[in-house]
């Protein structure tokens, strides 16, 4: 398959039948402190309660589409570098660090009608042991993950990241990710609520 091709499966736009891999949510524990930047962010903007959003065709194409051209239009750059600060959580324009470009994917999805608060921040460790953040699109469908380090959207469970933290909509707390990516979540840690696929800590809508 040419690269060209390639790319226009990963984002729905070939004719290429619609599959999203499978996933299931995120496995979530206590409550934890969010990061600064975050708490920074939220003092400057508005969220809502939790949600999740029915995963169409249309909808798998968006994320994969704002994936791939987000992560190639931003270029990654530190905040010290641009702000001369340590940690600044901000919309990023044309440069940014893990953080800003989550949540340059974040604002464009919400452009194209996703609802803020299916859109969570996570952070955690890449295979290298380096602090990341990602962008996670909550659906019917499970938790997907838009990574500024890897172009097509995955399943949680099979992205690189480590993530150790989750954002809650509506709570100015996180919620700890409980199980490594790979491992199988169970009963303890699934959602208990019978007839949902999503994490009890989360109020989800239809």
């Amino acid at each position: 398959m040419g690269l060209r091709l390639l790319l226009l499966c990963i984002m729905g736009l070939s004719g290429c039948a619609f599959a999203p891999p499978p996933s299931e949510p995120l496995p979530l524990g206590e409550k934890v402190a969010p990061p600064d930047g975050w708490v920074s962010y939220c003092r400057r903007h508005d969220h809502e309660e939790a949600a999740c959003v029915r995963l169409t065709e249309e909808r798998w194409t968006e994320l994969q589409r704002v994936n791939f051209e987000v992560n190639k239009r931003v270029r990654y750059r530190s905040d010290r570098a641009l702000y001369g600060t340590l940690d600044l959580w901000t919309v990023a324009a044309e440069a940014g660090d893990c953080e800003d470009i989550a949540l340059t994917k974040r604002q464009e999805l919400m452009r194209l009608g996703w609802p803020a608060a299916a859109l969570l921040l996570a952070t955690g460790r890449t295979p290298r042991g380096v602090y990341h953040a990602v962008l996670v699109a909550m659906t019917d469908h499970g938790d997907y993950v838009l990574d500024n380090n890897v172009d097509p959207v995955s399943p949680w469970a099979q992205s690189a990241i480590v993530m150790d933290r989750l954002q809650v909509p509506g709570q100015p707390y996180w919620r700890r990710v409980m199980l490594l990516p790979g491992e199988p979540a169970t009963a303890s840690t699934a959602a208990a609520d019978p007839g949902s696929s999503f994490p009890q800590s989360l109020h989800t809508t239809p």
